[in-house]
């Protein structure tokens, strides 16, 4: 799952790629990769984006379709060309009504829009941080322990100045999004939860990718969970799991084949 947090002209824009898996009562998140586009037209986005759900194989996309983030979501439902020639096929949106009607018929549906306002900035904030204090969110390990295991590796010693950036490039921006997280302090509004920055100087734009993307997957989890317990209980056998002690007692006195 790709969460996008988008910016125009001097501004960033920020790719948070997450590996989730569905345990016994939980979605395990996994942050992979950030990748950061400074300085960078909407198509050339929109480009650099559909390369990164092709390197991941990515389910989903969650971009701000509030302000600016339309730019970005007006050259998603188009195919691209790139520099070199290579086309990239429309990707569609999910959830919205507007693009639904007008983006191309038959596209690859993965973008989830949001759009963002107080109240859901609220919810957004309180859901992040319940999952950071939960301990089910993993990072990569800060730059300085990843570049001294590549450097002790004879492979990773071995590396061009330009290669060896690169493979350190998600662990620098983990690095980055950690200290913009340290950087945020909570307080109270009249919508609930607000967030301001300490040091006014630093952004907050990895931490606003990163949080949609924590946000959408634990929604998409509610709602795995919630099915598998409406299946459970629509399953003939669930009666075995889910009748009263005093019947299940009785059944197995009498050796039911329901108890089997």
């Amino acid at each position: 799952l790709i969460s996008v947090d988008v910016g125009r002209l001097d501004a960033q824009t920020v790719f948070c790629v997450f590996k989730v898996n569905a345990q016994k009562d939980f979605f395990a998140k996994k942050l992979v990769d950030i990748i950061v586009l400074q300085d960078k037209h909407f198509e050339e986005q929109a480009i650099e984006l559909k390369r990164t759900i092709e390197a991941f194989s990515a389910k989903e996309v969650i971009v701000d379709g509030t302000g600016i983030g339309v730019g970005l979501l007006d050259f998603m439902i188009k195919d691209n060309i790139d520099e070199m020639g290579n086309f990239y096929p429309a990707i569609g949106v999910i959830n919205d009504d507007d693009y639904l009607k007008k983006q191309p018929r038959g596209c690859r549906k993965l973008l989830y829009v949001i759009k963002l306002n107080p109240k859901l900035n609220s919810e957004i904030h309180s859901i992040t941080f319940a999952e950071l204090m939960s301990g089910k969110i993993r990072f990569l390990i800060r730059e300085q322990e990843a570049k001294a295991k590549l450097l002790a590796t004879k492979a990773g010693s071995k590396l061009p100045p330009e290669k060896r950036i690169a493979a350190l490039m998600p662990y620098e921006m983990t690095t980055r999004l950690i200290d913009e997280m340290c950087n945020l302090r909570a307080k109270r509004d009249t919508t609930g939860i607000a967030l301001e920055r300490i040091n006014g100087r630093m952004g907050k734009d990895k931490f606003s990718a990163f949080e949609y993307g924590i946000w959408r997957i634990k929604a998409l989890e509610e709602d795995h969970f919630r099915n598998l317990r409406d299946r459970n209980k629509r399953s003939p056998l669930s009666m075995i799991f889910y009748t009263p002690r005093r019947w299940v007692n009785f059944v197995r006195t009498k050796r039911s084949w329901a108890v089997c």
